[in-house]
């Protein structure tokens, strides 16, 4: 239907203490470690992650999506703080459910830009860090009118922090069927 209203609607009738499913739908080669294709959910090892009601399908693949992106980056040796900024662009930070549980998810205060254009600026900040140093960079983030959009609830990210090592479970079992 292409509506973040009816999107909201969905992903908020779901409580939000369900935290017990964990899901990890790959879609794409390019989004997926190693090549690993199709769609996984670790609380029924025998059932398709679609064998779900339709609502916890979207909050799970949501929610599955925002942990693989926290483990990748934790992998590459970045620990999230709440003393960061986490900022967000394009067409998804206009929607304050999803920044509420990016914020929850990665335990950072979320932040938009408040100029147009957002995606390209971002861009243009990295590559101008590759040229300068990340220090420059980061004095030109300092300068960037941005707007807090979602603060962390800690008890929310807690439970997301207790998921973090099912997440990668998951993502193991995911590989060793590929291996297969």
């Amino acid at each position: 239907e292409g509506s973040w209203d009816k999107y909201n609607e969905i992903i908020s009738s779901v409580p939000r203490d369900d935290q017990v499913i964990v899901g990890n739908y790959l879609p794409q080669p390019e989004t997926c470690p190693a090549g690993l294709t199709g769609h996984f959910c670790s609380t029924d090892p025998d059932a398709s992650l679609f064998s779900h009601p339709p609502a916890t399908i979207v909050r799970t693949v949501t929610k599955g999506q925002f942990l693989s992106k926290r483990n990748d980056i934790a992998a590459a040796g970045f620990s999230p703080s709440r003393a960061a900024r986490l900022i967000v662009v394009g067409g998804g930070s206009v929607n304050n459910t999803l920044l509420t549980l990016i914020s929850n998810v990665f335990g950072m205060d979320v932040y938009r830009m408040s100029s147009g254009n957002a995606a390209a600026r971002g861009a243009a900040l990295l590559a101008y860090a590759d040229v300068k140093g990340v220090e420059s960079m980061r004095e030109l983030v300092r300068r960037t009118e941005i707007e807090l959009v979602a603060k962390t609830d800690l008890s929310e990210h807690e439970k997301y922090c207790g998921l973090r090592e099912t997440y990668v479970k998951l993502q193991e079992k995911c590989m060793k069927s590929r291996d297969m």
